[in-house]
Parts: structure tokens; sequence; C-alpha cells
């Protein structure tokens, strides 16, 4: 899904789309990927500002039990794209740079990198994790403690 920064910095309101990733997940969350996209893009001086909230139920595979969990994605992100390294370089204390020439994005790949960044790998709570599994990593960690 290309997006013309250009063109949505004219919209005046933020831009509503479903997100269907297929590709580049990360390997603990089943393909496909459907997540709600909320985003809006400012311009500002020799860059552009875009504000993106993603939200969705996602399946995951927990890396430490193996079994699949729903879990309730929001996050939000606020990146700067900029047109050249030097540009991005110069704002990097304020915010996330990405490079975009001619101010072209692919919005599926952002939230693509927003997953592989900001989704969980585990259960949240180690108490959800396979009864079996979570016995064994107590049992560890408390083994573990005592050497």
């Amino acid at each position: 899904m290309l997006i013309d920064l250009k063109t949505q910095a004219k919209q005046l309101e933020n831009q509503t789309v479903e997100v269907y990733v297929t590709k580049r997940l990360p390997n603990r969350i089943p393909t496909p990927c459907s997540l709600k996209c909320i985003y809006e893009v400012k311009p500002i001086d020799n860059y552009f500002l875009l504000s993106m909230q993603v939200s969705g139920t996602i399946e995951i595979e927990c890396q430490r039990c193996l079994n699949m969990f729903l879990y309730d994605y929001k996050n939000i992100t606020t990146l700067a794209i900029c047109n050249s390294e030097a540009s991005a370089e110069k704002l990097m204390e304020k915010y996330e740079c990405i490079v975009a020439n001619n101010f072209f994005i692919d919005l599926v790949e952002l939230v693509t990198d927003e997953l592989h960044l900001y989704s969980p790998e585990y259960h949240l709570n180690i108490d959800d994790c396979d009864a079996e599994v979570s016995k064994f990593i107590r049992f560890s960690s408390i083994s573990d403690d005592k050497e």
C-alpha cells in the first residue's frame, strides 16, 4: 500500500485503512495478519511527520511454551520521513527517522517492521503458558538461583 505523503498531507482528517500483512512477518505470527491503521501526515519544513495508530487482535506463538495465544495489539508510532540521510541525521534526536525518496512510503512495510519491534514473543504472564512447560521454567529458574 504505497502512500504519497505530499498528497496525504493535504487531507484534513486522519485516514483509516485495513492493513493486510502476508510477507516478512515475525516467525511467531502466522500469515496472514490483518490490522487497522489510523494515520496522519503533517508537512514540517523539509520532512513529513507520520503518526500511526496500529491495532487489532493478532495470533502469536509463545516462544516459551509454543502454544498459540491471542493478543490485543495496540501501538502508536511517530516517524519523521525525510528525503535524505543528512536531514534524517539532524532529526534523530527528536524522532525515529526513515529516508524515502520522493516521499513515497509503503504502509504495509512500516506496519510489518512495527510488528517485529513491538509484538510480544511470550505470554505476558508466565502462568498463561502451558502448565507442563511453566513447571519446567520455574524449576529451571529456581535451580539456577541456587547455583
